[in-house]
């Protein structure tokens, strides 16, 4: 390695910007899933859209669709795994964890954060650990 490549690894190095991570992607198990399953869930907004919200709640307010796992957050609603099972009292498990999809069984929300550089989600997984 020349002298001008370590001084532009050392310049790289100190320009990083330095994040406190204080749960990181070995610290997610089967234990703190239970207590989180936050990423269980999907978002759909309407982006304030009043015609688009009132039409996704006409969607979704039908009779016996509202208790399968809906929640209306601001101009959207949340939707929860229609196989999760439990409560945040008594922790969360999933209806078919041996058979879950590819996906669900890659997902490390730590990782999820640093890789989309969105802490957004990784907060709310703190908040919910008594961590923040």
């Amino acid at each position: 390695m020349n002298d001008s490549t370590e001084k532009g690894d050392a310049w790289l190095a100190s320009q990083a910007v330095q994040v406190d991570w204080p749960l990181q992607e070995k610290d997610i198990t089967s234990a703190v899933c239970k207590q989180c399953a936050l990423c269980c869930s999907m978002e759909m907004r309407t982006g304030g859209d009043q015609r688009s919200l009132d039409c996704l709640e006409a969607m979704v307010s039908q009779e016996g669709v509202s208790s399968r796992g809906l929640e209306f957050i601001g101009d959207g609603v949340r939707i929860w795994c229609s196989h999760l099972r439990g409560s945040n009292a008594e922790g969360w498990e999933c209806g078919i964890y041996d058979r879950r999809p590819q996906l669900c069984k890659d997902f490390n929300c730590v990782s999820w954060a640093k890789v989309a550089d969105d802490k957004t989600l990784y907060n709310k997984v703190l908040e919910k650990l008594g961590m923040e």
